[in-house]
């Protein structure tokens, strides 16, 4: 009996290790998803002077980043300053008003900062810098310097400026780029977004340092600024360095841009472009055509964006029989999906009902295997290193007009928010924006 009431003793606590086990295993998928250990919250902070700064400290970094979005794309530019907003941010990293002796790029390698660089989009100019903690301080003067107090000397300008037109002339070496800049016309016709934020050199060549004056002047104010630091750093420091730094700033300016003109054409619009590639014949040369569909959609809430990953994702993998590509234009005023297929000339009719079959069969009965997906996406939704995380975070304030902490929590809760995705919001969403045949279809015709 004793030895009978062992083993049962035994056998239950065997039992109980294993169920145990299965538990925390069970956990770890789960964490996969949803981690126990709730993440820090970013904070947001409105300055006196109108400037939005939001800061995420977390001492389980190892580095820190700082970005700085100023909403001074390309879209405001006019006709005759084609070029001006991607000139200015170029113009930025060679000297400031508190000038030193070496190039940028080796002062901040002297400080101990690797990783410095800028871009324009047709929305925003970004600058940003990523470094270990030590180093923070003066590497975040030199770039409150190169925001607030630039110096535009002519000879350097007219310098910088062949460095643009190389850079430009880079962009029509690569086949896409002809095709890319067509398909804005034939999406945005007339609006800013239409044109290439590079520019045109016809205008960019021309243009002097009082025009990079006066649009710096107009666009760099303090109330089109936001400002985001994440890492190892205390919030209160990082706002006191915000302040200081960029306190000093005045000004304000609303300006917009037009709106897009709604599309209702169900038709689809082709146009034909003429290229060629080096190092191959021409009869290479005519096997194959870019073809770019697009799907016109108004702006998206943090959840339709989240939904359209989903669709775009699930509607490539459907289309396994041609070489293709997804670029989502995630503009400030649109959200245009974009795909891109490399398809042989005879092949297009066959790639459009293909492209029509998927969409019919995500509309009609949503994504397969959907919870899977899902945590795929919430993966994506937290990037690994702290330079993107910094930048989804600063792009997803100014792109959802975060405007207090509530907002701001709201946008960064996409945990909960991805759990909310139902197949029935899928298949609302391929029905409502993507199932009404307005594509634009830009044909690369590759024979001389």
């Amino acid at each position: 009996m004793i030895h009978k009431m062992r083993w049962k003793v035994y056998l239950g606590i065997i039992l109980f290790l294993a169920l145990l086990a299965g538990c925390e295993q069970q956990q770890y998928i789960y964490n996969t998803y949803y981690p126990v250990q709730p993440e820090p919250l970013p904070r947001f902070h409105k300055l006196n002077n109108g400037l939005t700064a939001v800061i995420l400290s977390n001492n389980h970094s190892t580095a820190v980043s700082f970005y700085a979005l100023v909403r001074a794309g390309s879209k405001y530019e006019d006709n005759q300053s084609r070029g001006l907003a991607h000139s200015l941010e170029h113009m930025s990293f060679k000297r400031t008003q508190h000038d030193h002796d070496m190039f940028f790029s080796e002062y901040f390698n002297s400080m101990g900062v690797p990783e410095i660089n800028a871009f324009t989009t047709k929305d925003y100019v970004i600058y940003y810098f990523t470094t270990i903690p030590e180093n923070f301080d003066p590497a975040f003067q030199e770039f409150v310097n190169i925001i607030t107090d630039p110096y535009f000397s002519k000879d350097d300008f007219e310098t910088e400026k062949q460095v643009i037109y190389q850079e430009y002339l880079t962009d029509l070496d690569n086949r896409f780029y002809p095709s890319a800049v067509r398909y804005d016309k034939l999406v945005y016709g007339d609006h800013p977004y239409s044109y290439p934020t590079i520019g045109d050199p016809n205008i960019f060549l021309k243009l002097n340092v009082s025009d990079l004056k006066k649009y710096y002047d107009k666009y760099y104010t303090p109330d089109r600024i936001t400002i985001a630091v994440l890492g190892d750093l205390p919030e209160d420091k990082a706002l006191d360095m915000i302040r200081k730094g960029f306190g000093k700033l005045v000004g304000n300016n609303a300006q917009s841009v037009p709106d897009i003109k709604p599309l209702t054409e169900d038709v689809v619009k082709r146009e034909s472009l003429n290229i060629s590639e080096p190092n191959t014949t021409s009869e290479e040369r005519s096997i194959k055509e870019i073809v770019r569909v697009g799907f016109p959609i108004p702006s998206l809430t943090v959840k339709e964006r989240l939904e359209l990953e989903l669709i775009s994702k699930e509607l490539l993998n459907k289309m396994t029989a041609f070489e293709k590509d997804l670029k989502l234009n995630d503009l400030e005023q649109d959200n245009t999906l974009n795909l891109v297929f490399i398809i042989n000339k005879s092949d297009e009719d066959e790639l459009l009902e293909n492209l029509r079959i998927a969409l019919g069969i995500i509309t009609d009965s949503g994504i397969e295997d959907l919870e899977t997906k899902k945590q795929d996406l919430f993966r994506e939704e937290n990037p690994e290193y702290i330079s993107d995380e910094a930048k989804k975070l600063i792009m997803d304030v100014v792109k959802y007009k975060v405007s207090d902490q509530n907002s701001l929590d709201h946008v960064w809760n996409t945990k909960e928010i991805i759990d909310n995705i139902s197949e029935d919001d899928i298949k609302h969403f391929a029905s409502t924006y993507l199932n009404h045949k307005i594509l634009f279809i830009t044909e690369v015709d590759d024979e001389e």
